[in-house]
């Protein structure tokens, strides 16, 4: 009789155990599916997720400035140097600082110049895309903004690619140029999904026409500058890009 109840306990307890587990799962099922459904139907996450995502390339463009300013800033750093020797000045600017101090110096001076010229860009190269998909493009809610913002991309690897043309300003302009064009090929490709053929067109033309008119303005305006420079300083005739 005792032994009976024993095995009746235990068997009594191996089924509460049982029940207690089938409990236990059916509510972490049940748990799991209304997180599921919660987070399927829940705009609120997707669209936090998605704002992570967009926002994970925000300082690229910052990078890719930094980087090509650096980049021409070495290479104008000894143009700098040749010209202040062969005018005679160098000497004089040893005195009070050292080689490594003076080009230290014209680094920072180089950088802030052409950091400044490239913000302008980008300034210039985000008014020019809104106009664009603002007359062009079908859609109107940004979502199209936010997809062609992964493109910083482009420049952050052209300004870490221009490291290898330092001694070379030809090779700096070029890499700038082709980096520019990837970009603006990336960008069409990203804006053609709400943009019709037509629309297309009408893209690359304001582009180009807005690009095209904007350096032959500084070309020509620079080309003026320049010549007059040469004619009061021949000296600046010795001197090389």
């Amino acid at each position: 009789m005792v032994l009976f109840s024993n095995v009746l306990c235990r068997r009594m307890e191996e089924v509460r155990q049982i029940a207690q587990g089938s409990l236990i799962h059916t509510l972490f099922k049940t748990t799991i599916n209304d997180y599921d459904k919660s987070a399927a139907w829940n705009p609120s996450l997707w669209e936090s997720y998605q704002l992570k995502n967009t926002y994970l390339t925000s300082y690229l463009p910052l990078f890719s400035i930094l980087l090509f300013s650096l980049t021409f800033s070495v290479y104008g750093v000894d143009v700098f140097v040749d010209l202040f020797k062969k005018i005679g000045v160098y000497p004089g600017m040893r005195e009070f600082l050292s080689d490594i101090e003076l080009k230290f110096v014209l680094l920072i001076l180089l950088m802030i110049v052409f950091f400044m010229v490239f913000a302008a860009l980008k300034l210039i190269a985000e008014t020019i895309n809104g106009v664009s998909m603002l007359f062009f493009s079908k859609e109107s809610e940004g979502q199209l903004y936010n997809r062609v913002r992964s493109g910083s991309m482009i420049y952050f690897i052209g300004g870490i690619a221009s490291a290898v043309s330092l001694k070379s300003f030809i090779g700096l302009v070029a890499i700038f140029a082709l980096t520019s064009i990837v970009y603006f090929v990336y960008f069409v490709y990203k804006i053609s999904v709400t943009v019709s053929k037509a629309g297309i067109i009408g893209v690359i033309s304001l582009q180009l026409f807005t690009w095209s008119s904007l350096f032959m303005t500084i070309f020509f305006i620079l080309l003026k500058l320049y010549n007059g420079v040469m004619a009061s300083l021949p000296i600046m005739s010795k001197v090389k890009l």
